[in-house]
């Protein structure tokens, strides 16, 4: 079924999934589902952004995931809008859900930092590692391309100058031809 909302307005029937292009901010993954109970580790918090709420489940110690819904608008007898909206997140210490979705609300799991030499895309789970000559710090949402003259470790985690009497070429450190030197981190090798 199509639909024009990005949330959903009840709850989740029988095994269908709802998806939407409403999304969980940087480090959190959108999942469908509910963690029962109306937050285990902190009070419901009213009128934040999901980028707020996201704030401050960073801030809790044992956040593990938040729930992010809306309080339906009343309309009026002439149809408009008589209160507004108003945004909540529950705060949760879990990450897996125990339950189907709940109305509206969306369910953000924290993601766990990538170690360094490792990068994720956007919101999946799984981290991926570093390919050729690249490095990533710990947390990275990307890789970053080693400068000349220096190559990426085994595990991608920092770029070392090529040894003396070696010159960079092509994500490489080449030896220098005979009668032929080079001090470390160089691209080229000087006659002798």
């Amino acid at each position: 079924n199509l639909n024009k909302e990005t949330m959903p307005t009840a709850e989740q029937y029988q095994n269908q999934l709802f998806c939407t292009t409403a999304d969980c901010p940087d480090g959190y993954r959108l999942v469908t589902g509910d963690v029962v109970g109306w937050g285990d580790i902190a009070d419901t918090t009213i009128d934040l952004t999901i980028e707020e709420c996201a704030q401050k489940c960073n801030s809790i110690s044992n956040c593990g995931s938040f729930e992010y819904g809306k309080e339906g608008s009343k309309a009026s007898k002439n149809g408009h809008a008589k209160t507004k909206s108003k945004a909540y997140c529950n705060f949760n210490s879990g990450k897996v859900p125990n339950n189907n979705q709940y109305l509206e609300q969306l369910l953000c799991v924290k993601l766990e930092p990538c170690a360094a030499g490792k990068y994720r895309y956007s919101d999946q789970e799984d981290c991926v590692s570093c390919q050729g000559n690249t490095i990533s710090k710990s947390g990275a949402r990307n890789c970053t391309a080693c400068q000349k003259g220096t190559i990426s470790n085994s595990l991608h985690t920092e770029c070392v100058p090529c040894p003396g009497n070696t010159y960079y070429y092509d994500d490489s450190c080449i030896d220098c031809p005979a009668n032929t030197w080079s001090p470390a981190g160089s691209t080229d090798c000087k006659g002798l």
